[in-house]
């Protein structure tokens, strides 16, 4: 920033300038007028907001569950073991809310046992979310051929809360394919 100048001719016609000092700085007015703007905008965005973010905690979920299938099946047909998916700590109603993991069943008992390879464990998404699936269904395990293995089809809720108005259907079928369909009501 420069400062402002006045130019001047003095005697004998030489040039002089003359700095004028200026403001720097807002007005009290200014400054109440700012911040109320400010105020006034944040009041209209936060609602919208604070939908987008459970929105995007709710696909990531979603995105994070079905990536979890997809390396279970992948690796237990690059393997040619049986490879599972199973809650870390598994709800009353089985739910993988509280995270799950992906580990290779090396004895091919169907459940994890210390001392299995895990492939990846993904934490719980906060107690805002439920993730249930079929009843009964406590864990999915791929054979050697990514086939689901000791099971039918297996669908996956992933939802807010009980009633909410968005979630998430993950049906996985028994060739080991999973479809995603957003549902407008969760169960």
């Amino acid at each position: 920033m420069g400062t402002l100048g006045i130019r001047t001719v003095g005697v004998g016609g030489t040039v002089r300038w003359r700095r004028l000092a200026y403001e720097r700085g807002l007005t009290l007015i200014e400054l109440m007028t700012t911040l109320s703007v400010l105020v006034i905008s944040l009041a209209l965005a936060a609602p919208a907001l604070t939908s987008f973010v459970r929105g995007n905690r709710l696909m990531a979920a979603q995105s994070d569950l079905v990536s979890s299938l997809m390396l279970a099946r992948s690796e237990a047909a690059r393997q040619g073991a049986s490879v599972g998916v199973e809650a870390l700590l598994p709800l009353a109603d089985g739910g993988f809310a509280n995270g799950w993991r992906v580990w290779v069943d090396a004895n091919g008992n169907g459940s994890y046992d210390d001392g299995e390879s895990v492939l990846r464990e993904v934490p719980g998404h906060g107690a805002a979310l439920t993730i249930t699936p079929t009843p009964g269904v406590r864990q999915v395990v791929f054979g050697s051929n990514g086939f689901l293995v000791g099971t039918s089809a297996v669908t996956f809720s992933v939802c807010e809360q009980a009633g909410a108005a968005k979630g998430y259907r993950v049906l996985l079928q028994p060739v080991g394919l999973s479809d995603v369909s957003e549902v407008t009501t969760c169960p």
